[in-house]
């Protein structure tokens, strides 16, 4: 666990440096590009090496509407783990139900990742606002992500703490906006890596 660590990056999916900034004043530079289907980062992510491997399998019809798969494999330092999101959009391929699974061993951390998420209709913004909650190899987390028109933030605790961290477009322009995430974060790496990918994903 880190805690109240200063967060200082610059996402830009213009170029090959996806991200790029500090975290607690140590540089960040990972390469890669998203949003896309199958994509591979790899760099430097809180002074540790970082490779991470997403595949998504989009909008497959079921009964209700649709069904996107997501399966992330990656390893951050001596940490290595494997999630799969499956998450659940109507007919008019609005979000409405999500679930996570998957494990995270490393040295000081190890054990399942079971998650849930659901929208969060109070920021008005449907498909870019959630809620996520349950426990990071032990650690009890509940965050809600609003992330609408390359800018917003996340916030929630972890592990008891409170954290949050601002998103909003620097202003430079591109086919993809860059976007900045600044703020103070508490919690396990691994976990701050996945909410950045997050962000990565969805914010351009």
């Amino acid at each position: 666990m880190v805690v109240d660590i200063p967060i200082d990056l610059i996402i830009n999916a213009n170029t090959g440096h996806l991200i790029t900034g500090t975290i607690a004043g140590a540089p960040v530079r990972v390469s890669g590009s998203l949003p896309a289907s199958d994509t591979s980062l790899n760099g430097t992510f809180d002074e540790s090496n970082l490779t991470a491997r997403l595949s998504t399998t989009d909008q497959v019809p079921d009964s209700s509407g649709y069904v996107t798969t997501t399966n992330l494999a990656g390893q951050l330092g001596d940490s290595s783990g494997s999630l799969k999101g499956v998450f659940n959009l109507d007919s008019g391929f609005r979000f409405q139900t999500g679930a996570i699974s998957g494990s995270i061993n490393g040295r000081g951390i190890s054990g399942a990742v079971s998650a849930t998420a659901t929208p969060n209709l109070t920021f008005n913004n449907i498909g870019y606002a959630a809620d996520i909650s349950g426990s990071f190899a032990g650690v009890a987390f509940d965050i809600t992500a609003n992330l609408p028109n390359n800018a917003g933030f996340v916030r929630g605790t972890i592990g008891g703490r409170s954290f949050q961290l601002r998103v909003a477009p620097t202003g430079q322009s591109g086919n993809f906006p860059p976007t900045r995430v600044t703020g103070k974060y508490s919690g396990p790496p691994a976990l701050l890596a996945i909410i950045i990918g997050t962000v990565a994903f969805f914010a351009p």
